[in-house]
């Protein structure tokens, strides 16, 4: 009788540990399956820096357009400007953002949020900047068919950018290169502030500075827009002669700083919970063996 109790035991915890399996597997595999209909997945590349030829240029390279002596030799003739210009460019920075998403959707807009007091975006400084009035100059150096534009909140320092075009298809990730203006407020500090103290947190001679947060928001046809976390701007710990006109011997190089974001994929932590639930079920039928 007790032989025969304890085979009874013994099938019945193996069924629980084979029913447990079959139900995780079943899980994952729907999780899965769900991953690229039910939700909205979005990456993100961000780059910055005081030229958008440079940029373009990076973006070609890993696209494997141009190769690495004909990306070197650009950032060297970049490097190499009027160091009035590459002061100027600093305070109105190129900016590239690209829906590098595995999944095709759309990066349908991207927010900037300037953290450091003292600053906000402006307009441009001259008509012939391209701002038109408006945060942003766009660039011709984004891909085919992409557009920006941008707009502003009442302290000046939130910056939303609007995309059209900004798609990530199996053939082509898409980029947006542009501008945008960067003053001291109020107008009776530095002429022309470096985009790196301002939105990096770079230390231009005063102490560390807060970096800006940038976020992205993806979307696709009948589903609900998802908001990618912001996250900071992580630049030099330093800036040399920010704001000052740099003679060529001394000037910084041509540099580029760059973040990615992006939506973790629903299947990660599903996966994570299966996983709990098949340990659960094996530590229950262990105990009662």
């Amino acid at each position: 009788m007790k032989k025969t109790s304890t085979n009874r035991f013994s099938s019945t915890a193996a069924l629980i540990r084979y029913s447990c399996a079959a139900f995780a597997i079943l899980l994952l595999a729907g999780a899965l399956a769900n991953t690229s209909q039910a939700v909205v997945i979005g990456n993100y590349k961000f780059m910055i820096g005081e030229s958008e030829r440079y940029l373009k240029a990076i973006l070609d390279f890993n696209r494997g357009e141009i190769n690495q002596a004909q990306l070197d030799a650009i950032h060297h003739e970049e490097s190499c400007k009027n160091p009035s210009i590459r002061l100027q460019q600093r305070n109105r920075p190129a900016i590239l953002i690209q829906n590098v998403s595995s999944q095709e959707n759309d990066l349908s807009s991207f927010v900037i949020d300037m953290k450091q007091a003292g600053f906000e975006f402006g307009l441009g400084d001259a008509p012939s900047q391209g701002f038109n009035g408006t945060p942003v100059s766009a660039s011709n150096y984004s891909d085919a068919g992409v557009g920006v534009s941008g707009s502003l909140d009442p302290t000046n320092m939130i910056l939303t950018l609007d995309f059209t075009g900004l798609t990530s298809t199996a053939s082509l990730q898409n980029a947006a290169i542009f501008r945008v203006d960067l003053d001291p407020s109020p107008m009776i500090n530095t002429l022309y502030p470096d985009y790196r103290e301002v939105l990096l947190g770079a230390d231009a001679g005063n102490g560390p500075t807060d970096p800006a947060t940038v976020q992205a928001t993806f979307g696709m046809a009948g589903m609900p827009d998802v908001t990618t976390s912001a996250i900071e701007l992580n630049g030099p710990d330093t800036v040399s002669n920010a704001g000052l006109l740099e003679v060529y011997h001394a000037q910084t190089p041509t540099d580029m700083f760059e973040t990615d974001g992006g939506i973790p994929e629903p299947a990660t932590a599903s996966l994570l919970g299966i996983v709990s639930l098949a340990m659960l079920c094996r530590r229950r039928t262990f105990s009662r063996s």
